[in-house]
This record gives C-alpha cells, sequence and structure tokens, in this order.
C-alpha cells in the first residue's frame, strides 16, 4: 500500500484488485498460478461453479456458519469482549 501511495502503477493495479473483488471468483491455478483471469462468469464452467457452490453451502451449513450473519456476529462479539 505504500508503494502504491507512492506512485507505483504496479502497486495500485494490485491493491485495486484486492480491495475490488467481485462477488464469485473462480481460477484454472495449474495454469493460472498467480489467479489473474477470473472463469467465474465463463459459460464452460458453469457446472463447476454450480458444483462448488453447492459443497460450499453444505460445508457452511454443517459448521453452522450463517455467512454474512455470523462475521457480524462475531464483529458484535470482538467489541463486547474489548469493553470487558
Amino acid at each position: 500500500m505504500t508503494k502504491a501511495e507512492g506512485g507505483s502503477d504496479h502497486a495500485q493495479k494490485l491493491v485495486y484488485r484486492f480491495q475490488h473483488r467481485p462477488a464469485e471468483e473462480l481460477y484454472d491455478s495449474e495454469n493460472d498460478p498467480w489467479n489473474l483471469e477470473n472463469l467465474s462468469d465463463h459459460p464452460e464452467f458453469q457446472s463447476v461453479k454450480i458444483q462448488l457452490s453447492k459443497a460450499l453451502d453444505d460445508w457452511m451449513r454443517d459448521q453452522g456458519d450463517g455467512g454474512q450473519k455470523t462475521e457480524l456476529d462475531a464483529l458484535h462479539r470482538q467489541w463486547r469482549n474489548r469493553e470487558r
């Protein structure tokens, strides 16, 4: 971030990519080890997206993970414990 704030074009692009992530990401890590090309909108990968989404939903349900609600609850617990 310091380099980005200092004007480094490369650093600015990296910071932007990190701070502005798409809602869904799917990468071919073998052929794109830096995960630069998001394949989530490519029609040929829709069945993979559906399969992975179901697996994630099942895992979250098994773990009692309510997604964003769980994250927000954790923040409230952290603040409540900080005040003690």
